[in-house]
């Protein structure tokens, strides 16, 4: 994760860091991920309880903005290598 960057020279994580952090707030929702490497990371945690019955359109407005700061971020590589 971008957690282990060795700071400071390595100080701009992989423009991959945002999936993974909007992953996260996917992940606290109870998404159902159907790619192997999400059901490996979010699988181990012991927070991480999926939720069949998943849908993005409830999650709270806030949330969804922020899932759209997330994917913007990345597609324009704002922060990021």
């Amino acid at each position: 994760t971008f957690c282990e960057m060795d700071f400071p020279w390595n100080d701009v994580p992989a423009c991959d860091a945002y999936d993974e952090l909007r992953n996260c707030i996917f992940a606290r929702f109870g998404y159902v991920f159907s790619k192997p490497k999400w059901q490996q990371a979010f699988g181990k945690r012991p927070w991480y309880q999926p939720d069949p019955s998943f849908k993005e359109d409830k999650l709270p407005a806030t949330v969804k903005g922020n899932i759209r700061k997330l994917k913007e971020l990345k597609d324009k590589r704002i922060g990021c290598q």
